[in-house]
Parts: structure tokens; C-alpha cells; sequence
């Protein structure tokens, strides 16, 4: 387990801070039936976390009724913001708000690394009542790269002026620990049955809520500004 305070925090953002992925995955089910797709509930948890146009490259591949990638892309795309537009706030995941209670009263900085657009990040993370609590929010659409390639947590730890090695990440996909660890940095995998059946087996240290991560005292264990905390990441 990491001995030291980390240098700054990434939160992947859906299934992390918001149980959002069973609003994903029941839009895109809805989806895969209306056009006649054949997609397992196996292959469907292995796209959490990653961009989504794999996905629906694999349900144009089975679908029985003509369909393009754009257009299931953009009735995805419609079907989320008619869901971002309903009224009333969201609700964190348990532990959110403490945690980051925590970071601030350690002076440790944290930021958003997702997968979703700017625009669904933007819109959730207001809903949460969180938005400006974050120094920095960096979407997928951002980088080269979507997770699992270690883009958009190197690209959070340089908006953050942070080494990649003394971050630490929460994730709850499979796909985002992978990218986590390409990036050189501490992964703490989450567990959220909401998000699938996901392998979190990479990552250094695996919680069922970040409750427990509280409770652990994970991260206030040594003054913040361990050595190499003022080296930040490159451009990716």
C-alpha cells in the first residue's frame, strides 16, 4: 500500500462520483434492441469506461435493421442529455463528500479524468453540486487517446502540475485502472455493481465505496508535498 499523502487525486467521474453507468447501459440496451443487436450483458461491461464509439462500431457489426455509428452515437447522445435536462440535483456516490472535504483540508488538489464528453461532465458534476470544487476537469474528447491509454490522466495530472507518480486515481472500470497504471500512478479500484462485472484486479488497492477509503485513512497518512510532487507530466 502507497506510504505517502499523494500529491494531488483523479476521479474518474461515472461510477466514482455519480452511480450514472446504469443509466448508460439501460439507454444503450434500449438502443441494441431497437435495432436488433445481439450484444451480451459480458461484451456490454467491457465498453464501461471507454469511449463509445467502439461500442457501437460492434452494434452496427450485428444489428438487423440499417443503422450507422453516427446515428446510434447521436440517439445515445440525445437519449443522455434528455436525462441531464431532468430537474433536481444529483446524488454522489457515498463518501464523495467527505473525501473531498479531505483533499481540501490537506491543501491536496484534485480533478476529473472521464470518459464522457465535456458537455455530460459539465452538466453531472453541476448537478452534483461539485463542479467548482475541482481545479481541474479533463473529458476523453480531449486527448488522442481514450482510456485505457494513459492519456487523459496524464493530461489531468499536468492541468494539475502534478508528477503522474504521486497521483492517485480512483477508478471503477477496467479499462480506467489499466489506464491509470499505464500512467504510472497509485489506482484505487472501486467496486459498483452498477457498472458491470468489471476486473479490477490491476489496480494497487481495491474498495467497495470510498467510504471505506475514509475509514482507511488512505490519505492522511503523511504531510502533503512528498519528493517529486512539483514534477508535472508533459503535454500528451
Amino acid at each position: 500500500m502507497k506510504s505517502t499523502t499523494p500529491c494531488a487525486v483523479i476521479f474518474d467521474m461515472d461510477g466514482v462520483l455519480v452511480n450514472s453507468e446504469p443509466v448508460y447501459m439501460d439507454i444503450e440496451r434500449n438502443l441494441f434492441q431497437s435495432v436488433g443487436a445481439d450484444i451480451s450483458s459480458t461484451e456490454h461491461d467491457g465498453f464501461v469506461g471507454t469511449p463509445v464509439a467502439g461500442l457501437w462500431k460492434l452494434v452496427v457489426s450485428r444489428a438487423t435493421l440499417p443503422c450507422s455509428v453516427a446515428e446510434l452515437h447521436e440517439a445515445s447522445r440525445a437519449r443522455i442529455r434528455e436525462w441531464l435536462a431532468e430537474p433536481g440535483p444529483l446524488t454522489p456516490m457515498p463518501g464523495v463528500i467527505e473525501l473531498l472535504n479531505l483533499l481540501d483540508a490537506g491543501d491536496i488538489p484534485f480533478a476529473v479524468a472521464s470518459s464522457s464528453s465535456p458537455h455530460n461532465i459539465e452538466a453531472i458534476l453541476r448537478r452534483l453540486g461539485i463542479r467548482e470544487r475541482f481545479a481541474a476537469v479533463v473529458s476523453g474528447h480531449e486527448v488522442p487517446r481514450g482510456k485505457p491509454a494513459p492519456d487523459v490522466f496524464l493530461e489531468a495530472a499536468r492541468r494539475l502540475g502534478a508528477n503522474p507518480a504521486g497521483c492517485t486515481v480512483f477508478e471503477d472500470a477496467h479499462f480506467g485502472v489499466a489506464g491509470a497504471k499505464a500512467a504510472g500512478m497509485f489506482c484505487v479500484g472501486v467496486r459498483n455493481p452498477g457498472s458491470g462485472n468489471q476486473d479490477l484486479s490491476a489496480a494497487d488497492l481495491v474498495v467497495d465505496s470510498l467510504t471505506e477509503v475514509l475509514e482507511s485513512r488512505l490519505l492522511s497518512r503523511t504531510p502533503a508535498g512528498s519528493p517529486g510532487c512539483g514534477e508535472p507530466a508533459g503535454r500528451v
